[in-house]
């Protein structure tokens, strides 16, 4: 598991190191000078490789969610008034993260309502607006299998511990969803209470 609370002066540490084993290789190997040189340039570019894997690794999901920024759509706010789920840690591995539809084997469709009442009861932490947006913002993180089920069902990804209203009242969630058509990810925005079927599956973190 990625060790979230690693310092930036331990990334330092990292970057030095991967810096260093690059140019000792060139040191025990003897090339010649040309041939040095054109391992440095491939050691740069490891370390530079490197470097932007441990960033992605860390890259915080604490960001501060302003609904009326990210969206077009003037009004809208964060409910805090919801009963929600508990929410998922602000720094989390993605490997860490499960998709459930929360339906029932009796189940067809599920409302949002619903599918909140059941997070509540297994105490699961839901992912929420930081969450999401830290996705969006930084797409390569996003894991590979978000994008259907094993079934080939497309998924909408839904961040259920932060609600939006919207002037009328009306509550919203949050969802990542892979267009394969145009091989990228969308935002959505979907009325709360809509019915879900096995498409709608919820991102949340297990308790342990």
């Amino acid at each position: 598991m990625v060790n979230k609370s690693i310092t930036s002066e331990q990334v330092y540490s990292i970057v030095i190191l991967v810096d260093a084993s690059v140019g000792e290789a060139i040191r025990r190997l003897g090339f010649s000078s040309l041939s040095a040189e054109m391992l440095i340039e491939e050691g740069a570019s490891i370390k530079s490789s490197v470097v932007e894997y441990v960033e992605i690794l860390l890259r915080p999901f604490s960001t501060t969610f302003k609904p009326e920024e990210f969206f077009d759509d003037n009004g809208f706010k964060i409910d805090f008034a919801s009963i929600r789920p508990p929410s998922a840690p602000a720094n989390l591995d993605p490997s860490e993260v499960v998709l459930d539809s929360m339906l029932r084997d009796t189940d067809r469709i599920i409302s949002g309502e619903e599918r909140l009442n059941r997070h509540v009861e297994a105490d699961n932490q839901c992912l929420t607006a930081d969450h999401f947006f830290g996705f969006w913002t930084a797409q390569e993180t996003i894991p590979e299998y978000w994008k259907e089920t094993p079934d080939g069902h497309p998924i909408w990804v839904l961040f259920d511990a932060t609600i939006l209203v919207a002037p009328n009242g009306r509550r919203f969630v949050l969802s990542l969803h892979w267009d394969p058509k145009k091989c990228e990810w969308e935002k959505w925005k979907f009325w709360h209470d809509h019915s879900w079927d096995i498409n709608g599956h919820s991102a949340i973190v297990r308790k342990r």
